[in-house]
């Protein structure tokens, strides 16, 4: 849905910090079409995504970014 708000959930690890989860909540985000991305080739391919992070003027907690929210926890839970 390009030209659309959307929120953005990035969960992952963070191998600075002894493979620590991570988890990262863009609150509103534009996308553009994506670019660069190769069908065949022998590597690992790459897809590029343009898009603009806006602010979410509902977030009105002081200390609170209204653009994005990053939790990491102290401890890897398995």
């Amino acid at each position: 849905n390009l030209g659309q708000e959307q929120i953005i959930v990035f969960e992952g690890l963070n191998k600075a910090k002894a493979c620590a989860k991570v988890n990262i909540k863009l609150h509103k985000v534009v996308l553009g079409p994506a670019t660069g991305f190769e069908w065949i080739g022998d590597d690992y391919s790459q897809l590029e995504i343009n898009g603009s992070v806006l602010v979410d003027t509902t977030i009105t907690t002081g200390g609170m970014s209204q653009y994005f929210r990053v939790d990491m926890p102290s401890t890897v839970q398995q």
